[in-house]
């Protein structure tokens, strides 16, 4: 009988986490490009070998989180070790790290925006699939979002829903005289002195500019982290399922080590949960952290999204005058039933949610149903007219009437109303407006396609947060244009 012995097995791969070494280097645009021409995009299928595919796009990822962590660490967010509330690296303790804005500033903030990301991503990472192509590192992760919040995105979304919608269209503008022209590329596949990549120096301000007005009162920002929930003590650091399989292993033919709970996880932090109840309570409640005065934003994408509204449907009353509004990005459906109908009335007008669909953004997909009596009771509570208001007219900020996605103003008020929520089978309960977020494939490209009009969005409830209520959005009708005919005639 034959017996293999370990020192015959196959090597398990291993390739180091310096881009340079794999052959890349990060460019002015942030785009991740090959050193050697034509300086493609990363190329993930370098074998036939699964296991080195997977080891050798984890060592790019560990690239590209250190570059996250610096450019954000420079835009005044470094990362908070939890539990243990320290700047500094914890040494061989389990810890998660979130990205927020520094202390003191933090509890001067009468804004905060929290984000809540998915839980098979990397810490500030939104979309890898943008990360790694055109887009760059800056788009596909929470950098262009922290970059964003430094000027009033009100501003500007006339013009970004215009130029969407022209796009969308497939026009295009060549007599337009303030059409942003995308700057001159000739030496973009050029190879800078350092072909490294990632910086080893902490990244200059100037390096991440932006034009802050001076009356502009910017949010705070609070980056949750419910992806790296397991500690690796051989590596130290906190890390995802994905990163979890891709640690070495005696040989390519070993299995995975197991997760261990008692160490491989953080007190309090061991599911989503509790990260997202951990964070809310020991920063966002904390008037140390955040003042108790200050309104909170929420962003949550999928199962993040999911955690959030759970803990605010159990603890609603402690965080009823705090949350402002809450946007979902390609939530789960839900499925049960929410009982506090406090909470669900919030969630009907200060709620929103952006799904996977191919129509134009801000379409409405599933909407909850309307109130009837109880609407016309509440007419007085009607926040002013946004015309008269000043505010920007944009379809996402609902001045499209005459498109029909909008009816009337929801005047129902925040003050429950024990009422039926619609259901389907496709969406669960809308106890939200489900909207088109314009992506039709993949759930990870929402935010990152869409977080100007999200800005845009708080700014506008920002403006009365005690009279704003979101409209009644009408689903439009589809029409037979819109139609799949088949041809039975034909095999």
């Amino acid at each position: 009988m034959f017996r293999l012995r370990e020192q015959g097995m196959p090597v398990d791969p291993a390739y180091p986490s310096d881009l340079r070494q794999l052959g890349y280097f990060i460019n002015a645009e942030s785009n991740v490009k090959q050193i050697q021409p034509p300086h493609d995009f990363f190329i993930y299928k370098i074998s036939n070998n699964e296991r080195v595919n997977d080891v050798y796009r984890e060592a790019m990822n560990e690239c590209i989180r250190k570059e996250i962590v610096q450019r954000m660490a420079a835009l005044g967010m470094p990362p908070l070790y939890l539990p243990h509330f320290t700047y500094t690296k914890p040494n061989s303790q389990p810890n998660v790290p979130i990205l927020l804005s520094s202390k003191n500033d933090l509890r001067k903030k009468k804004r905060v925006i929290v984000v809540i990301n998915d839980d098979n991503q990397d810490l500030g990472v939104f979309a890898y699939r943008h990360i790694m192509r055109e887009e760059g590192i800056e788009a596909g992760s929470v950098i262009a979002l922290a970059k964003a919040m430094q000027i009033r995105q009100l501003d500007h979304i006339d013009k970004i829903t215009h130029d969407t919608a022209r796009l969308q269209l497939g026009h295009k503008d060549d007599n337009a005289q303030d059409a942003v022209q995308p700057p001159q590329r000739e030496a973009e596949d050029a190879v800078p002195a350092s072909t490294s990549g990632a910086s080893q120096e902490p990244i200059d301000t100037t390096t991440v500019p932006f034009k802050r007005p001076e009356t502009w009162e910017v949010p705070g920002l609070v980056v949750l982290n419910p992806g790296q929930l397991l500690y690796s003590h051989l590596e130290n650091k906190a890390m995802t399922n994905t990163s979890w399989d891709a640690k070495p292993r005696p040989s390519s033919v070993h299995q995975q080590s197991p997760v261990n709970p008692e160490f491989n996880k953080t007190k309090g932090h061991e599911s989503v949960l509790e990260h997202v109840k951990s964070v809310f309570d020991s920063i966002l409640a904390d008037e140390d952290w955040v003042a108790s005065d200050a309104e909170l934003y929420v962003i949550g994408l999928r199962c993040g999204g999911d955690a959030v509204v759970q803990l605010l449907s159990n603890e609603w009353p402690k965080y009823k005058g705090r949350v402002k509004a809450i946007l979902l990005a390609d939530p789960t459906p839900i499925q049960d039933p929410i009982d506090d109908q406090d909470f669900v009335s919030f969630l009907r007008h200060r709620g929103r949610a952006l799904v996977i669909s191919p129509e134009p953004l801000s379409t409405p997909i599933a909407v909850p149903s309307i109130a009837g009596d109880h609407h016309k009771a509440n007419k007085a509570r009607l926040r002013p007219n946004i015309h008269e208001s000043g505010m920007s007219k944009s379809p996402w900020l609902e001045e499209i009437a005459r498109a029909s996605s909008v009816e009337h103003n929801s005047g129902d008020g925040v003050v429950s109303g024990a009422t039926e929520p619609a259901y389907s089978n496709e969406w669960g309960y809308h106890y939200f407006p489900m909207l088109s977020s314009g992506a039709p494939t993949f759930g990870d490209t929402i935010l990152p396609t869409t977080y100007r009009q999200i800005l845009a969005w708080f700014e506008t409830v920002a403006a009365d947060p005690s009279n704003y209520y979101n409209p009644v959005f009408k689903v439009p009708v589809k029409g037979l244009e819109d139609a799949d005919i088949f041809d039975v005639t034909v095999e």
